[in-house]
């Protein structure tokens, strides 16, 4: 089985990477924009430019790239929807699948939440027009996976539960938070890796009129977090809660349908077992 994995650098891509690197049935094709930071992986390696001339052959293409649009609306429109459009179009035509791996966020009205919001948005644009770019394909399908609370080593500095770490190593004296009472579904990196996997091997078997949702299906509040964070890092200075104000239009509660953890018989390390590997990548 041949799959091109988009957005190789990234920090479900790395993760995903392993996974289907530790597979011998597998044969992968990292895509990245600087090829030369994945050379000694020892894979094969291509620009993101020249994706369109290396799909022919190609059985699945998985697209875990990402522009969250901090630099800008326009960069991330480029990237999370002109760029995985026209692979689409060609995957289409050669019969290789599309996997597009959305973001849980899209499950909300996007006018009553204003974080991400074009990240949201641009990922939805792509779930809604691959249908159509798919139909009438005779061999290749599209499919949307929708994330929930990833977290684990190695994820960007600026997203809460690596600043929350960083806080804590840092011993500053306090943590200014929300009340963080909103409830997360966090899945650990690596099983959603290993869950993404286990949807191609039985994607046949998939009902794809169900919503299908990379996630453990338990959402816990994230004050929860916070605490097993602090016990973990033996954090002794004052969690503030609610010394900030939350987002306009917060998210109360997330958590993935547990149809396709359950058709995959997918388990997952604790919250508890996942922040404590994410926390050794920070003191080792």
């Amino acid at each position: 089985m041949r799959i091109m994995l988009l957005g190789a650098s990234g920090f479900l891509g790395r993760a995903l990477q392993k996974a289907l690197s530790a597979d011998p049935s597998v044969e992968v094709v990292l895509v990245t924009r600087s090829p030369k930071s994945l050379a000694h992986l020892g894979a094969t390696v291509i620009h993101a430019d020249d994706v369109l001339a290396n799909l022919e052959g190609m059985d699945w293409v998985v697209n875990c790239a990402v522009d969250y649009g901090r630099a800008g609306s326009l960069g991330a429109f480029a990237a999370n929807v002109e760029w995985p459009i026209a692979i689409m179009r060609r995957a289409s035509e050669v019969g290789t699948s599309f996997i597009n791996i959305g973001t849980f966020y899209e499950k909300f009205p996007l006018a009553t939440y204003t974080p991400l919001r074009t990240y949201s948005l641009t990922k939805s644009l792509v779930d809604a027009v691959g249908p159509e770019i798919y139909f009438g394909s005779e061999s290749g399908k599209f499919f949307s996976l929708r994330l929930e609370h990833l977290y684990g080593p190695g994820d960007a500095q600026e997203k809460f539960v690596p600043w929350l770490l960083n806080q804590m190593l840092s011993r500053v004296s306090e943590i200014k938070l929300t009340s963080c009472l909103q409830k997360r579904d966090f899945i650990f990196v690596d099983d959603a890796a290993r869950m993404i996997l286990a949807f191609i091997r039985s994607f046949q078997s998939v009902d794809t009129g169900r919503s299908l949702e990379i996630g453990t299906s338990v959402s816990v509040p994230v004050q929860d977090l916070v605490y097993a964070a602090s016990r973990i890092a033996r954090y002794e200075g004052e969690l503030r809660f609610g010394s900030l104000d939350s987002p306009p239009g917060e998210i109360a509660d997330s958590s993935a349908d547990p149809y396709l953890r359950e058709l995959l018989g997918m388990r997952f390390e604790s919250l508890e077992v996942g922040l404590s590997r994410t926390w050794s990548s920070y003191t080792d």
